[in-house]
């Protein structure tokens, strides 16, 4: 299933980064939860999970902005991660 992410997913999207980037999850707590907090907050940021059976198994970053007068919306920023 497609969806937006929640902010129970945190763990699951930490654990599938660091497969991928091979890096290890930081110890600050309360900063990561600080920072996800942010993240869903910022109506701008979107996180896209991809779930398989409960399990989150891909995600894409996109993060929007109005571009010109026009107001056009266009995603400045978009990076996708896979775990299959």
């Amino acid at each position: 299933m497609v969806r937006e992410a929640n902010k129970g997913d945190l763990n699951q999207l930490l654990r599938l980064y660091t497969h991928l980037h091979e890096e290890g999850i930081p110890d600050d707590e309360m900063k990561l939860e600080k920072v996800w907090s942010a993240i869903l907050a910022d109506m701008n940021h979107h996180i896209i999970v991809n779930e398989i059976n409960g399990r989150i198994v891909s995600s894409c970053v996109c993060y929007y902005s109005e571009f010109d007068q026009k107001r056009k919306t266009i995603c400045l920023y978009r990076k996708c991660c896979y775990r299959y």
